[in-house]
């Protein structure tokens, strides 16, 4: 049985260092003119518990990159992973991606993980509570990782100055066009936190409040906005905890979708659950639906449909799975406006048997 999270503060250690950023690096790939958000693009993998590092990340094979189909690529890793150690810095991954998207013709999406993908040295001094990982690679396992409080002002001022530290290094590129903002999140960059009933319990002893975590992503977009002036930073929607009563889900959510509006030219909205099950139409899907034409919109698949098809909507065939959602996620509106883009999974984008598919979502967005 999976254990709830629980309450802890580690206190007393010393303020964080002051830390110089990398210098910065400049693009080399082709002109901005050539870069938009549209269209398809690959998603790499994530093993959470990979040699006992949570977040492991590997780059997309070249055969994502250069795939015809695909106009961008979504790369995901976590903050431990790049900053191990307080002010030391290991872009190598990162900096392939660019390499190789730029090489391609692709445009880039940084998706960076911090919540249970925080470095231990970040965590020193900062409230937490001890929580399972309530989905995706790391499910199931029953084991507890600390997540900082989404409020904690000194967790938000070391992930702030690491994005600034990302930041420096590539806001020039010009290949670089979207990053996905977090902060006040757990596994992923959804707005999502541990939510079964001993997890809200222990939210509750930690002094969760709507207010506070509302307060934080309002202090998180505006880091964004100030660290990327040049990129779009994307809200992944998920509804927020039912705490003081169960009308706050919905509540917190569009509170926090209404702060990302503010930033009109910045601001992307997207789920991360896009499937081909027509009947499985969530209000976050509806979200993002009703507000394409407005800002940036786009969907992340809920899995890899040659992995999983019997979570995309068609148990046994993985490229029906995976058109039925290209169809479902790229349905006009009522203002007959679609999303921008589409995020895909690198099992499905390197599949021979899902190219004739992967060609056909590409034609929708007249990329093919």
């Amino acid at each position: 049985m999976i254990s709830g999270c629980s309450p802890s503060n580690r206190s007393g250690a010393p303020p964080a260092a002051t830390r110089s950023a990398p210098a910065p690096t400049s693009g080399t790939g082709p002109s901005m003119g050539k870069y938009r958000i549209s269209g398809l693009s690959t998603v790499n993998s994530v093993d959470v518990d990979r040699v006992g590092k949570p977040f492991e990340t590997s780059n997309p094979t070249l055969n994502a990159y250069a795939n015809p189909n695909m106009s961008g690529v979504t790369f995901r890793t976590s903050w431990a992973s790049v900053e191990s150690e307080d002010g030391k810095f290991d872009f190598s991954k990162i900096d392939t991606v660019f390499a190789n998207a730029e090489n391609n013709g692709k445009w880039v999406e940084l998706l960076l993980i911090p919540g249970f993908g925080t470095p231990s040295w970040a965590m020193q001094g900062v409230r937490s509570v001890m929580c399972p990982i309530q989905y995706g690679e790391g499910e199931g396992t029953g084991k507890l990782r600390p997540l900082p409080v989404p409020w904690d002002p000194t967790y938000l001022s070391r992930w702030f100055a690491f994005l600034k530290a990302v930041g420096d290094r590539y806001a020039g590129r010009v290949s670089f066009l979207k990053i996905a903002a977090a902060g006040p999140t757990s596994v992923s960059a959804e707005m999502s936190l541990p939510n079964s009933e001993s997890d809200i319990v222990e939210w509750k002893k930690a002094g969760y409040t709507s207010r506070k975590y509302i307060d934080a992503w309002k202090q998180t977009f505006n880091a964004y906005s100030s660290t990327f002036p040049r990129q779009h930073f994307s809200l992944a929607t998920y509804p927020g905890l039912p705490i003081p009563g169960k009308g706050q889900r919905d509540y917190v959510r569009n509170q926090v979708i209404n702060l990302g509006l503010e930033y009109t030219s910045q601001f992307a909205l997207q789920e991360n659950d896009l499937n081909g099950d027509t009947s499985d139409k969530s209000s976050g899907y509806r979200e993002v639906r009703a507000h394409s034409g407005e800002v940036v919109t786009g969907f992340e698949m809920r899995t890899s449909a040659v992995e999983r098809s019997q979570q995309m909507g068609a148990s046994g065939n993985p490229s029906l799975a995976l058109k039925n959602s290209i169809d479902k996620g790229i349905a006009p509106n009522s203002a007959g406006r679609h999303v921008d883009y589409l995020e895909i999974y690198e099992a499905d984008v390197t599949a021979q048997e899902m190219q004739s598919t992967l060609s056909y979502g590409a034609s929708l967005f007249g990329h093919a």
